[in-house]
């Protein structure tokens, strides 16, 4: 099924190319759908999913299934981030759609998350949604390249600009994101750069309808941080040829800042709430006064050790084969094209004589200065707005799309010639493999796989060049060229059974019940956010963007890890019965808890239940009203029992101190993964406290009249109601959510009109 909706979604993508851009052959239309499909066609072939889901055997209780899954080996640690986020977030969006809700809250993780908010999930990118039509697990296997369109666009032959497609496709970057947003939208520069060029070359509203649609597509793919990286290179090509055209400049400045604002009112149902929510994360705070990430790794001697891995990518080793005493901070951002599509575009940089040559070596060398950290380049992003604070070494991409122009430019130079440019560069990338041989070593890297990840870096280069001489015809070094890049990242990715999917234990599902309750596992048990896939409401998760008040009270109850989950190391903090934990795995070896109680066993761990967990919505016997921070923390660490006090931010009145809580009945519900209902008797008026992470966004209703929402315990909801029977709806609908989706609404209704409008005016 899987299959038949990938050769679906490339037959309409060929069909849209056509009458949008160009005319292609049907020849270069089979060769770009069969592309992808060296590296997915196994998994549509054996049924099984191209995804690192083995890593999450690593541990409890999955562990114990590891024998009857299917995984023999766990293959390539480096793809955490994607078993553990991209693929748990998918599952929930594709919950939330196919319920009819908008994909708003993410209950699975971190008490209740957000979601589209959270803008990596990219519950709206058109890759994500197209892959709603077959089953999750076989969505996962779908991807495409672009790059043809940009070379045809510079003028190159098709053969030329299959050889862009292929290179572009299957370098080292690409492959190793392509199932995260970072790669969705880093595959889409192709396609941005063309309308941009489209868009001077031929102003009208139709090009800049073009345009809009491209850039609407790259912001919804979900990397901000990327999206400013992938903007900033398009609008270089743009300028570039901007420059080169002698008409039209003004209309084509118009059409292309109308097809910019175009695309943000299109996407502001999922921008807006983006912005609306990074103001409260800890991230934008730290980033804020700290910088990019990038000045923490900025450094001459980190630079250098990172340059030599543009060409010679097993330096420091590989993950999917045998790894290395890497350098700290080593990152999979790296130019790497494979052997020869690199020594084609050598001849194209060394031999062409198409004017776009200097302006693709600036944009290459700029590229690899950033992706190598140069620090003079670093300082001055950090002085430049919004680059200031991302992860510039994103950038490479850069780099890597002038080389795959290079090798289309390589691919028209005379057959001699190229032959011989190629056994030239096979040579000297021997020279410099054979001499950082120490390196190698030095980074604990067997002398077999030195010996052999150099000859099939090299070996392939001369053997091309010699075809070349033999047969004069380019296209034996397509096939030779995508040989070695299967040989060199074929693997990164494993193939696994369709068993191994997020496999569930049956302990598992004792903890999926009618009632509201939360989960939690001790150190690096069930590891977040996989739980996600059993319907298990963690209190722990991995997220790009946290909630800063949420993080604030991690000290009261859990251990905050750098750029990974918050950690349970006791289940001992009464923080954690306020937070709705019932029910936890727990390692038998430890002493269990007071209040805790063993009720079953999964794998070698106990399933344990807590006996003073409190209920998602409850009243607290005293409230503490406006105590500020940090001295609220100070006071909750002290507290034995949160259902005896509850501290208020109640912010419209000065008034503080400790005083009597109101009581009465409290009972609480799901009814949507962003909806509550809250059924209250109260005898005395009071507050309720819900354990719900305080995202600016939740609205309370009761009995349809709007009732104010306040902050309790530093990071969660709070509301108070009078003495009577109350039925409260609790929902979660930010400002930018509703404001954001009537503006995408009026856009895309408008884009439409124009768009037919241009059709019939064409």
């Amino acid at each position: 099924m899987g299959f038949l909706a990938y050769l679906s979604m490339a037959v309409v993508s060929i069909v849209i190319v056509r009458r949008v851009f160009l005319l292609i052959s049907l020849r270069a239309s089979a060769v770009l759908i069969l592309l992808p499909l060296i590296f997915t066609l196994r998994p549509f072939i054996t049924n099984g999913v191209y995804a690192p889901i083995d890593l999450g055997y690593q541990t409890e209780p999955l562990i114990s299934y590891l024998d009857s899954s299917g995984v023999r080996v766990f293959h390539n640690s480096t793809l955490s981030d994607t078993y553990s986020q991209m693929i748990p977030w998918r599952a929930v969006v594709r919950e939330a759609i196919f319920a009819g809700e908008w994909p708003l809250i993410n209950p699975y993780m971190l008490a209740g998350d957000l979601l589209a908010g959270s803008a990596q999930p990219a519950p709206y990118d058109f890759i994500n949604l197209a892959g709603l039509a077959v089953p999750l697990i076989d969505s996962i296997n779908l991807t495409a390249a672009r790059a043809f369109l940009l070379a045809r666009r510079f003028d190159l032959s098709e053969i030329s600009a299959l050889f862009a497609g292929a290179a572009w496709m299957t370098s080292s970057f690409l492959v190793f994101f392509i199932e995260a947003a970072l790669g969705h939208t880093m595959l889409l520069l192709p396609l941005v750069c063309c309308a941009a060029i489209d868009v001077v070359r031929r102003p009208s509203i139709g090009r800049a309808i073009v345009l809009s649609i491209a850039l609407t597509w790259l912001i919804l793919a979900g990397h901000p941080e990327s999206l400013t990286q992938v903007v900033i290179i398009g609008c270089a090509f743009g300028i570039y040829e901007l420059w080169r055209q002698r008409e039209n400049r003004g209309r084509a400045i118009v059409a292309a800042l109308a097809a910019g604002i175009t695309s943000l009112l299109l996407s502001a149902i999922f921008l807006l709430p983006v912005i609306e929510a990074l103001r409260q994360t800890t991230e934008f705070a730290s980033r804020r006064a700290e910088g990019s990430e990038d000045f923490v790794t900025m450094s001459w001697k980190f630079s250098g050790q990172k340059l030599p891995v543009n060409v010679i990518p097993f330096v420091y080793g590989l993950p999917w084969k045998e790894m290395g005493n890497a350098p700290p901070l080593i990152t999979p951002h790296n130019a790497v094209i494979g052997g020869v599509f690199l020594a084609l575009a050598v001849a194209g940089v060394v031999l062409t004589r198409r004017r776009e040559r200097f302006f693709l070596i600036c944009v290459a060398g700029i590229g690899l200065l950033a992706g190598i950290g140069f620090p003079p380049l670093v300082q001055i992003f950090g002085h430049l707005p919004l680059l200031s604070l991302a992860r510039n070494e994103r950038f490479i991409a850069a780099t890597i799309l002038a080389l795959v122009l290079f090798v289309a430019m390589g691919v028209e130079i005379w057959h001699r010639t190229i032959a011989w440019t190629m056994l030239a560069t096979a040579t000297v990338i021997s020279i410099l493999a054979i001499c950082l041989i120490p390196l190698m070593r030095g980074a604990a890297l067997s002398d077999h796989f030195i010996h052999a990840s150099i000859a099939s870096l090299v070996i392939p280069i001369f053997l091309a060049g010699a075809l070349l001489l033999k047969f004069r015809r380019v296209e034996v070094l397509l096939v030779l060229a995508l040989i070695q890049r299967v040989a060199d990242v074929g693997g990164m990715y494993p193939t696994l059974p369709r068993e191994a999917f997020y496999r569930e234990p049956a302990a598992l599902k004792r903890f999926v019940s009618g009632d509201l309750h939360r989960f939690a596992a001790e150190e690096y048990t069930l590891l977040p956010n996989i739980g996600t896939h059993y319907r298990l409401e963690d209190v722990r998760g991995s997220q790009a963007t946290s909630l800063r008040r949420l993080y604030e009270t991690y000290p009261l109850w859990s251990t905050p890890q750098r750029n990974w989950f918050n950690r349970v190391d006791s289940l001992a903090p009464p923080f954690l019965s306020f937070l709705n934990v019932r029910y936890a795995l727990h390692n038998p070896e430890r002493t269990l808890p007071p209040r805790w109680r063993t009720v079953g066993h999964a794998g070698r761990l106990a399933i344990v239940e807590n006996t003073a967990a409190l209920p998602r919505a409850f009243m607290p016997a005293a409230v503490r009203l406006n105590v500020p921070y940090p001295a609220v923390i100070d006071e909750m660490r002290s507290a034995k029992d949160f259902r005896a006090i509850a501290w208020i931010n109640q912010r419209d009145t000065p008034h503080n101190g400790t005083e009597a809580n109101g009581y009465g009945n409290v009972l609480i519900k799901r009814t949507t993964l962003s909806t509550y209902a809250i059924h209250a008797d109260i005898a005395s008026d009071g507050w309720i406290v819900i354990s719900q992470p305080a995202w600016k966004g939740w609205r309370a209703f009761d009995s349809g009249r709007e009732i104010p929402v306040r902050i309790a315990n530093h990071a969660f909801l709070a509301i108070h109601l009078s003495r009577g029977h109350h039925d409260v709806d609790l929902r979660f609908r930010s400002h930018g959510f509703i404001v954001g989706r009537a503006i995408s609404l009026i856009a895309w209704i408008g884009v439409i009109i124009a768009g037919l409008w241009s059709l019939r005016s064409a």
